[in-house]
């Protein structure tokens, strides 16, 4: 069974081998606090995987179930005793059992065909726009539906007019950092792009934004698509080796973190020369740039507003950024803390459309958690993450913004220069 594996960095069996199925990760999964199932858990699936690799008589249909149900938060693989890779495993259950039944395919088919296609991807989305206008707004925001997620009644924010991407100056060459702007960035948060972009040339860097970056291809290896989700990382690898950044900054943990972990596993060495290139907007600025105790004492007398942060799972666990976002917003605002500590907003990329209920379990426990600390807005790194908490804070009946670390650092360095 052992030859049917894909390429991975590492041998699976040894990885599978390393978990003592202490069960830690029963204590960490939000999956798991919400429906007590030991088969969704992580050392759950890693000893059905074992099993199975063993000859044991599983379905494989169960195993792409297991696949699908894990929200990929990556809180055990970060806390693990015996540091199981828990990323890679999971990647290769997907890769193994994933891509099955007509709509998988199906939506694999039209992800190939969309995503290496920019023109056509901003006229589809030009198109759900128009037809998100059509669509009442909920509770006077601008959090609409689109007709794919009425079934779930999933709202999301109005898509925006213009991406970022269309707006963005041409290249001067080679160097500086690479801004990644991500598909939420560019077509739903472009203000979090802007942002980044002016924030990152205050703080004294040379950015790019490169009209010709595709998505990072996540989508297509969250539903077990490694032939699409490869050809989408060799797209970008081949902008990154001919412009050579000297930094790659993306508003979106989860790309950051796929451009710097899972292009490993798509496309192997060629990905090593910018693994350690990759980082958070607030990580580059607190390990190279001085902008931090410049504006500090510019702000020292400005009015600031209590936010409370969300840390992304991606930001937390897969890049391990925890205290740089903290370290700039104590300059800007008045930083409050949950009770509970960092938790999982339950969006999890496609987890949330095959599980919305538990997503949105998931979505308004953390909510809650950060309702309690009273703040006037909430902060967070991520795309993901602001659409999955301003849905569920609506859906509680407040309207309390969430915004993009860069949104709110940003608005204070232009409050200045007023």
């Amino acid at each position: 069974m052992t030859e049917s594996l894909p390429e991975i960095s590492f041998p699976l069996v040894e990885a599978l081998d390393r978990c003592a199925r202490c069960g830690q990760c029963r204590s960490l999964c939000p999956v798991f606090e919400r429906n007590l199932n030991e088969s969704d858990v992580a050392r759950g699936r890693i000893s059905l995987l074992q099993a199975f690799l063993e000859g044991q008589s599983i379905s494989e249909d169960k195993l792409g179930e297991l696949f699908y149900s894990c929200i990929k938060c990556y809180r055990c693989e970060a806390n693990c005793p015996s540091h199981v890779e828990y990323g890679p495993i999971i990647s290769s259950m997907g890769f193994l059992f994933g891509l099955k039944g007509s709509w998988v395919r199906l939506v694999s088919w039209m992800l190939r065909w969309i995503l290496p296609r920019r023109r056509l991807y901003d006229g589809i989305l030009c198109l759900a726009r128009w037809s998100q206008i059509m669509l009442p707004s909920q509770r006077g925001m601008s959090m609409r539906h689109l007709p794919i997620s009425l079934f779930h009644r999933k709202a999301m924010p109005a898509l925006a007019k213009v991406p970022a991407l269309r707006r963005a100056p041409e290249s001067e060459g080679r160097g500086g950092v690479l801004l990644f702007t991500g598909c939420l960035g560019n077509y739903v948060y472009p203000q979090t792009v802007r942002s980044t972009e002016s924030i990152l040339r205050s703080a004294g860097f040379r950015v790019e934004i490169p009209r010709q970056q595709l998505c990072c291809g996540m989508p297509l290896k969250a539903i077990g698509d490694k032939t699409g989700a490869r050809r989408l990382a060799e797209r970008n690898a081949d902008l990154f080796e001919s412009m050579r950044p000297d930094w790659i900054v993306s508003p979106c943990p989860t790309c950051a973190g796929h451009l710097k972990r899972g292009y490993v596993e798509l496309i192997g060495d060629r990905a090593m020369p910018w693994m350690d290139h990759v980082k958070d907007m607030s990580e580059l600025l607190v390990q190279e740039s001085d902008l931090l105790d410049r504006e500090a004492k510019a702000l020292s007398g400005t009015l600031k507003p209590r936010v409370v942060y969300h840390d992304p799972c991606h930001l937390l666990w897969v890049l391990r950024v925890r205290e740089e976002p903290r370290r700039l917003l104590q300059e800007v605002s008045v930083l409050l803390e949950t009770e509970q500590g960092p938790r999982c907003c339950g969006m999890g990329g496609i987890f949330s459309a095959l599980h919305p209920l538990l997503a949105s379990q998931i979505g308004s426990q953390r909510a809650n958690d950060l309702l309690s600390a009273n703040p006037e807005e909430v902060v967070t790194g991520c795309p993901g993450c602001m659409l999955q908490l301003q849905e569920r804070i609506l859906a509680s009946g407040h309207s309390i913004p969430v915004l993009h670390t860069s949104e709110v650092i940003a608005r204070h360095l232009d409050r200045q220069k007023r």
